[in-house]
């Protein structure tokens, strides 16, 4: 791909922003890392804009093959650029630095988001409390989700975000909180599944609190 750049240039051919896209596809679906983080650099040499969807390609591939620090180190390199990061970009960093346990860093982008023009969403906030809740930092989880809670804003929260956090609960023996998530999710019409009443369940039964396990197999 570098040479086909290479050669387009040469021939005063000046290729638009998809021809990139397909170009980085290419190369990160042959498992070609280098050879794409190369081309980027011959964009900026070249004077070639990029733009948030070509990092974004890199960016995935990275995370997906557990490099969350160049990831990271990429994301910073575009602030030397005329490219600003999107709503994606951070999702797609903030979920795998989530995963990867790496909750301070992933925290960090959050707070950093809306000084670069992103709002966090949906995707943004379940990341995070899923990432809390696998870390077991249930207070962490619980206050991101009251946050979320109080902005109130349509489609912030979802079903992803009170699994997670019902899940996490029961699990840590807490299942009467749970209970009370569990009917909170119904009420705002939220449909749990199976696997979650089974939580709440095993959750309150451990505590001997019959009545409410009663109730749980009742919503069923």
């Amino acid at each position: 791909a570098v040479e086909l750049f290479r050669e387009m240039l040469a021939n005063s051919l000046s290729p638009g922003a998809m021809t990139f896209v397909h170009l980085f596809s290419a190369e990160l679906m042959a498992r070609q890392g280098r050879q794409a983080l190369a081309l980027l650099e011959h964009m900026k040499k070249a004077e070639v804009p990029a733009n948030a969807k070509l990092y974004n390609i890199i960016l995935t591939h990275l995370c997906k093959h557990g490099k969350e620090k160049e990831a990271l180190d990429l994301l910073h390199s575009m602030a030397t650029t005329s490219c600003a990061p999107d709503i994606y970009t951070y999702n797609i960093l903030i979920n795998a630095l989530c995963k990867a346990g790496m909750m301070d860093k992933a925290m960090d982008l959050f707070v950093e988001m809306p000084t670069r023009g992103c709002i966090p969403d949906v995707v943004t906030y379940n990341s995070i409390v899923d990432g809390f809740c696998k870390a077991g930092k249930v207070e962490e989880a619980n206050k991101l989700f009251a946050e979320m809670m109080r902005i109130s804003k349509e489609g912030l929260v979802d079903a992803i975000s009170y699994v997670a956090l019902i899940s996490t609960i029961c699990k840590l023996g807490k299942g009467k909180l749970g209970f009370q998530l569990l009917r909170e999710m119904l009420e705002k019409g939220f449909k749990p599944n199976l696997v979650t009443f089974n939580v709440v369940f095993e959750g309150l039964s451990k505590e001997s609190n019959t009545d409410d396990a009663k109730i749980t197999i009742q919503e069923l």
